[in-house]
C-alpha cells in the first residue's frame, strides 16, 4: 500500500511538474508571438515612415531684422507679388483659422489648399495643416519660421507630408523641395530690399 501511495506521489508530482513545464512552454510561445509581433510593428512603422512621409525644407540666413521677414511672411496677400511658390495666399493668420493657399511647384500647374491655422507665435512662426479631400490621403503641416541670428534673422520653410498618396507623387515632391529653395531665396532678396516693394 504505502509502495502505490509513494508511486502516486510520484505520479502526481511529475504531472505536476509536466504541467508547469507545458505553462512555461505556452508563456515562451506567447512572449515569441509578442516580440514577432512587435517585430512587424516596428516593420511597419519603419515603412510608413520611408514611404508615406517626406519632409521638405529650405533654410537663408537673412541680412535685414527678424521684424522686416516676419512682415514679409505673414503679409499673406503681398505672396501673389512676389512668391514664386505660394503664388497665391490670404485668409485669417490667426490659430483655427483657415486660408487659401496657391502652391506652383516648378514644371507643375498651381494647386489650391485651404490648411487650418495649427500654431502661430507672431514674430516667430506659424504652421498649418493642409490636407487633399479626406484625412490620410496626403496631409502636409507646414511651418514657416524666423529666428534672430548675430547678422539678421534665419527664414525656414519646412513641411513633414504623410499619407498614401506620398509614394506616387515622387516628382512633385522633388519639385516642390525647388518650390521650397525658390520661396526661401525670394525672401531673403525681398528682406534685404532686392526684390522690389512689399
Amino acid at each position: 500500500m504505502r509502495l502505490l501511495k509513494g508511486i502516486d506521489c510520484t505520479v502526481r508530482g511529475l504531472l505536476r511538474a509536466i504541467d508547469v513545464t507545458i505553462a512555461v512552454a505556452r508563456a515562451v510561445v506567447v512572449l515569441s508571438a509578442t516580440l514577432a509581433g512587435l517585430s512587424v510593428v516596428a516593420a511597419v512603422v519603419a515603412y510608413v515612415k520611408r514611404e508615406l512621409m517626406r519632409t521638405l525644407d529650405a533654410s537663408v540666413e537673412i541680412a535685414a531684422p527678424p521684424e522686416r521677414v516676419w512682415e514679409l511672411i505673414s503679409d499673406l496677400p503681398a505672396y501673389a507679388r512676389w512668391n514664386p511658390f505660394i503664388v497665391r495666399a490670404g485668409g485669417e493668420l490667426a490659430v483655427g483659422g483657415r486660408l487659401h493657399i496657391t502652391i506652383a511647384a516648378p514644371g507643375h500647374r498651381p494647386v489650391t489648399f485651404r490648411p487650418t491655422v495649427l500654431e502661430l507665435e507672431p514674430g516667430q512662426s506659424v504652421t498649418w495643416l493642409g490636407r487633399t479631400l479626406l484625412p490620410g490621403l496626403f496631409d502636409g503641416h507646414h511651418t514657416l519660421s524666423v529666428t534672430a541670428t548675430e547678422g539678421g534673422a534665419r527664414f525656414r520653410t519646412s513641411e513633414e507630408v504623410s499619407g498614401i498618396l506620398v509614394p506616387l507623387l515622387g516628382g512633385i515632391m522633388r519639385d516642390s523641395q525647388r518650390g521650397f529653395e525658390l520661396m526661401a531665396a525670394a525672401v531673403k532678396a525681398r528682406a534685404e530690399g532686392r526684390g522690389g516693394g512689399t
